[in-house]
């Protein structure tokens, strides 16, 4: 389990029980923390409702500090329109998939290796990183034919494979 996980979606401060909470699904808690340190604040003060005051600054410090580290490594939602238009997030696609749209921009585009970073997180996040070998889908034809056409497919042992700069990365589903 990661902190975040265990925290929740956003972190709260209740001034009356100086508590903590994580918060999930809008309104499950977890208590998290204690704010903690009255016997040292309160010598701070010259009476007990500014030190109060000052206990309760602490507490939602430490929350914005909180929320704003949730906020910050949330993981991005990437979207991608399709051949066809439709509108389909990195997350709900295939590791074949996602590794598929990097050889396409890769090889036919020729945008180089790091030409879209959220596609290559997404790849790192969920599957370590590793790149798939090429396999375009029977049905996208007019991609097969373009890297015919562009002399990326080469036959060898009656299989045709994809190659680039020199290497295979991919191949062509009979």
């Amino acid at each position: 389990m990661k902190p975040e996980e265990f925290i929740g979606d956003k972190a709260e401060y209740d001034k009356e029980g100086q508590i903590i909470w994580g918060v999930t699904n809008g309104d499950e808690l977890q208590m998290i923390l204690n704010v903690r340190g009255w016997g040292a604040i309160q010598q701070l003060f010259n009476n007990q409702k500014d030190a109060a005051n000052f206990q309760d600054e602490v507490g939602q410090w430490y929350v914005d500090a909180i929320n704003e580290k949730l906020e910050r490594e949330k993981p991005v939602t990437v979207s991608r329109i399709t051949f066809d238009g439709r509108e389909i997030k990195y997350s709900k696609l295939e590791h074949q998939h996602l590794s598929n749209i990097y050889w396409f921009n890769t090889v036919l585009h020729k945008r180089g290796h790091n030409y879209d970073q959220p596609l290559l997180d997404e790849i790192k996040n969920r599957f370590g990183g590793e790149i798939l070998k090429y396999i375009p889908l029977k049905s996208f034809e007019s991609e097969i034919n373009l890297l015919r056409k562009f002399g990326y497919v080469e036959l060898i042992d009656d299989i045709e494979v994809i190659k680039f700069k020199g290497h295979i990365v991919g191949e062509i589903e009979k």
